[in-house]
């Protein structure tokens, strides 16, 4: 009975943070000195990321779509897959693979798209408490995994 609390918890902390996700910040209204966005076409904040000091400084905008096999797996190769893929899958959470991600682990889903704020798989990497061993990804490759899931976490 122990083993289905766990899971259970976590599965109504992920629905609850679900129904009061925040709404995103209206765009800033264009000076007119400068080119506006046609009223067909409104624009909208794409980048709804957990700023990281980097980020924070050079207030740049991530406008190219990072990739899944180029970018964000080799991160989870160099810091993830010893303990999460290939031989061992610490808790059922396989991260050799974009299936393995997706699936999640034994505890539920692991990566919400389009949301890295309430992804399980940010959180613990930004608390410090993964990886468990070893080095932490730096501030630009947590970076690129945030801008990656922000933009519907793509197998790209």
């Amino acid at each position: 009975m122990k083993k289905f609390i766990i899971p259970i918890l976590l599965m109504l902390l992920m629905i609850s943070a679900c129904a009061t996700a925040t709404p995103q910040a209206t765009p800033t209204a264009v000076p007119a000195t400068s080119t506006s966005v046609p009223p067909t076409q409104t624009a909208l904040p794409t980048d709804t990321s957990v700023p990281t000091a980097e980020a924070t400084q050079s207030n740049e905008v991530v406008t190219s779509n990072i990739s899944f096999t180029n970018q964000v797996l080799p991160i989870f190769q160099t810091y993830c897959v010893e303990c999460h893929g290939g031989i061992r899958t610490r808790e059922g959470l396989n991260l050799a693979s974009y299936d393995g991600l997706m699936f999640g682990s034994f505890n539920g889903v692991v990566l919400i798209p389009n949301n890295a704020n309430e992804s399980l798989l940010v959180q613990l990497i930004q608390q410090g408490e993964m990886p468990n061993r070893g080095p932490s990804p730096s501030s630009a490759e947590l970076q690129a995994i945030i801008d990656w899931i922000n933009q519907g976490a793509i197998n790209n």
